[in-house]
């Protein structure tokens, strides 16, 4: 075995109930956007989300970056989302968005600490 495969983590596995949280937001953020700017930033939204990821945080990975840079790219997509929400809906919408946004990062902070270190 050599030094670089030993301090290698084997990944992190997200529960299943929180990454369908997380996916739900992630929904909601690109309907939201898509309906406050249209396709281009929806377009934008996803690429973002589904090509840039750290290795071991997903089965498949196009795109490898640091965890910290995919921590920011999620945060900008889903405060988006929340623009967007204001945007084209109301503050009560955008208020409960956001509490479930920030629900899911402290219930996932284990993700997030993965994250972090790789």
């Amino acid at each position: 075995m050599t030094e670089d495969s030993a301090t290698q983590s084997p990944g992190y596995r997200e529960p299943p109930a929180l990454a369908a949280l997380r996916f739900m937001l992630e929904l909601f953020a690109w309907i939201a956007i898509y309906f406050a700017w249209g396709w281009p930033l929806l377009i934008l939204a996803v690429a973002a989300l589904s090509v840039f990821n750290v290795r071991g945080d997903k089965h498949r990975v196009v795109i490898a970056v640091p965890g910290k840079l995919r921590i920011a790219i999620e945060l900008v997509v889903l405060l988006a989302g929340a623009f967007a929400a204001y945007r084209v809906w109301s503050v009560p919408s955008t208020s409960a968005y956001s509490l479930a946004v920030a629900i899911m990062f402290v219930s996932s902070h284990r993700r997030m600490v993965f994250l972090w270190q790789h």
